[in-house]
């Protein structure tokens, strides 16, 4: 048997994984891919979609299906097919009508499976797209295709926070939460890269496989508790922090690194 045998690595991709210039580190490529030689079972846990982690799906060792959209998606990177979702509600036009003519400086952007649809666009829609190597599609609210597996309201903190309570109100199917300060997501309420995680260990029969999670978000917290080792990055929220066990490296320290080790210390101890 070899060394990492039964043990499954789910690694979140911005502020864990990816480094400040978001670039996966030779020496966190090098450490998953001896991981993977060795038995283990690596994948990624993120709110990018397929088109966007391409770039770096093509140099990891990844041998599992990848969760996307934050929970919404199971993909499988070889089939380049959805294993799993856990789509939006259609009927939630009224909320956007709502967000449109209350809030014009708030962008909302429409997550499908063909591409990224952008109503209402403002400035910091452009920084989205560089940051995530995106090319969205800007339309009008009537011309955005479905399912959605998630949507995002990008705009200035203080007007989000205020849209959060409003739509935690009118719709009770689904949930939201602050990605960064300028991005509100809203996803089923059932969709959640925890949730995501208990289901890709049913659909790849490794249910009795060891887990380690690490991340570094709100977004990452039921990803580290569903998980027998939960860990997060030192640049962490404090919500992880509080939740999880925490690492001496930073995201642009070579984190992946440290928590192989940790791994290999467990198992060999």
């Amino acid at each position: 048997m070899k060394p990492f045998s039964g043990v499954l690595l789910v690694s979140d991709l911005d502020g864990t994984s990816l480094n400040k210039k978001f670039e996966i580190s030779k020496q966190n490529r090098l450490a998953i891919e001896n991981f993977v030689d060795e038995g283990g079972i690596f994948t990624i846990a993120t709110g990018r979609m397929e088109i966007s982690i391409r770039q770096y799906t093509d140099i990891l060792s990844i041998n599992s299906p990848v969760i996307l959209y934050n929970g919404a998606t199971i993909y499988d990177l070889n089939k380049r097919s959805v294993v799993w979702d856990n789509c939006l509600d259609e009927n939630l036009a009224l909320i956007f009508n709502d967000v449109i003519e209350n809030y014009p400086d708030i962008a909302i952007e429409f997550f499908h499976r063909d591409g990224v649809y952008v109503v209402n666009t403002n400035p910091l829609i452009d920084v989205h797209e560089k940051k995530d190597g995106l090319s969205m599609i800007h339309c009008s609210l009537n011309q955005v295709p479905k399912p959605w597996y998630k949507i995002i309201f990008v705009g200035k903190h203080v007007e989000l926070s205020v849209l959060q309570e409003r739509i935690d109100l009118k719709i009770s199917q689904s949930r939201t939460f602050f990605t960064e300060p300028q991005f509100l997501e809203l996803l089923h309420l059932n969709a959640s890269k925890g949730k995501a995680l208990n289901k890709l260990k049913k659909i790849c029969d490794i249910e009795s496989y060891f887990t380690v999670s690490v991340g570094d978000g709100e977004n990452d917290l039921e990803l580290i508790q569903e998980a027998d080792l939960g860990l997060c990055v030192n640049n962490a929220a404090d919500i992880l922090k509080k939740n999880a066990r925490i690492l001496k490296s930073s995201h642009n320290e070579d984190a992946i690194v440290e928590v192989l080790n940790i791994i290999k210390a467990m198992r060999f101890n």
